[in-house]
């Protein structure tokens, strides 16, 4: 199953940058290898070292080789999995985030509604008065339905 569209071109520009990636690594080491001068002696491997050594060269072996068409289209099916898991997280966290911001408001304009009422009671300066019904007016009703 192939992905078309922008998500299919992002995972095989993501897979396609790991690949120059590595191949940069190796090239990088390549040419490190080529400036240190002569090579060193080659020396045989002890043998109480052989299989731990035989299983990094494979395993190094291994990881120089181009992945086949299935590693892709696993890794494209992966990618398309956790796309769509972080889109539904997005909207998810913010329509949470979205009705949180509207009680805020809500309750902070319903505090200087009662605040306004209060300092009328008090008879407060009208320097008070006036502070209040201008932070009134700054936080609008927003009357909005779930």
């Amino acid at each position: 199953m192939a992905i078309s569209g922008p998500r299919g071109e992002h995972a095989r520009a993501l897979v396609s940058t790991a690949h120059a990636l590595a191949a940069l690594a190796l090239l990088g080491s390549a040419l490190a290898a080529s400036a240190q001068g002569p090579a060193s002696p080659i020396t045989p491997i002890p043998i109480a070292e052989v299989a731990q050594r035989a299983e990094q060269a494979t395993t190094l072996l291994r990881s120089a080789q181009a992945p086949e068409a299935s590693e892709f289209r696993d890794a494209e099916r992966e990618l398309t999995g956790a796309a769509g898991w972080i889109d539904k997280r997005h909207v998810s966290t913010t329509e949470t985030l979205a009705q949180q911001r509207v009680e805020q408001i809500e309750t902070m304009r319903a505090t200087w509604v009662a605040t306004q009422a209060s300092a009328r009671e008090a008879a407060a300066p009208s320097t008070v008065l006036e502070s209040i019904d201008r932070m009134k007016r700054l936080t609008p009703s927003l009357n909005v339905v779930a």
